[in-house]
């Protein structure tokens, strides 16, 4: 029997958030999806829920949150259209100089809110064990 969760939207943007204000300097949407993908394995294992409930698809470069990327490529292409777009934009910035855009922090949120303690361990051990290593580096472990 397949085990289903359900995006939780203010989760995911407080936890994209969260990883874009920690001070990762390289952080592009694959570098982000796949910490995200990091940060809910091991909340999942450890807990027994993940912090976004997003759906991985596996991709060839290895698994993927469905709607995060969504997010992501919303707001690298301006897709105002996108239902989150406005809120997306307000919290995030896209540093295009890049050919893989790069995200920071414009504004925080509440993260203590949002977010549980546990939630936030899970987001801090993966930005310890895995915020300094590259794409490459994150795409073979995902696919170990």
């Amino acid at each position: 029997m397949a085990v289903r969760f359900s995006l939780d939207f203010e989760k995911t943007l407080a936890a994209i958030v969260y990883l874009s204000s920690s001070g990762i300097h390289d952080l592009t949407k694959y570098k982000a999806c796949k910490l995200i993908f990091l940060a809910d394995k091991r909340h999942l294992v450890r807990f027994g829920r993940p912090i976004t409930g997003d759906r991985f698809c596996a991709m060839e470069l290895g698994p993927v949150p469905s709607e995060t990327l969504n997010m992501f490529n919303a707001l690298i292409s301006e897709n105002t259209a996108y239902p989150h777009f406005a809120a997306l934009s307000e919290h995030l910035a896209v540093d295009r100089v890049y050919a893989n855009p790069r995200f920071g922090a414009k504004k925080t949120l509440p993260f203590e809110e949002l977010l549980s303690r546990s939630d936030m361990e899970a987001l801090d051990q993966t930005i310890r064990d895995h915020g300094s290593k590259s794409f490459e580096e994150l795409k073979a472990l995902t696919h170990e």
